[in-house]
């Protein structure tokens, strides 16, 4: 569920706005990824989750997003991983970070961003 809060303080700072949502896609099972993190793997600690195979974008590996130089676009950004973190770029542009877990903050600049399972953030980027 998508939550637009009229009152958020940067809600009149964007003209489009696009959800991604991150996933980690297993070629196995859960069963046996469960066994795989309860014992101990050769050369690995006890414990270490699995690797994905693959990453997920919308549930899909090929998804694009199309921008307009010089408008404003908000990207909420949802990890629906069940293990692991990702780094996001969105690539020559810059992005200020404007939510986390739902909470307005100060806005912050950055190149990339780690977004790691369970999290959600909103950022706003100018295309160039």
């Amino acid at each position: 569920m998508i939550v637009h809060d009229t009152t958020a303080p940067y809600f009149n700072s964007f003209d489009v706005d696009y959800t991604i949502t991150i996933s980690d896609w297993y070629h196995n099972q859960a069963p046996y990824l469960v066994n795989l993190y309860q014992t101990e793997p050769k050369g690995l600690a006890h414990g270490a989750e699995p690797t994905p195979d693959s990453t997920l974008i919308n549930d899909s590996q090929n998804v694009h997003f199309p921008i307009i130089p010089g408008k404003r676009y908000l990207f909420r950004i949802i990890n629906m991983s069940g293990f692991a973190s990702n780094i996001i770029k969105f690539g020559g542009h810059n992005m200020t970070i404007v939510e986390m877990d739902g909470v307005a903050t100060v806005p912050t600049n950055t190149t990339k961003l780690r977004v790691a399972a369970a999290q959600r953030y909103a950022v706003i980027i100018t295309a160039l």
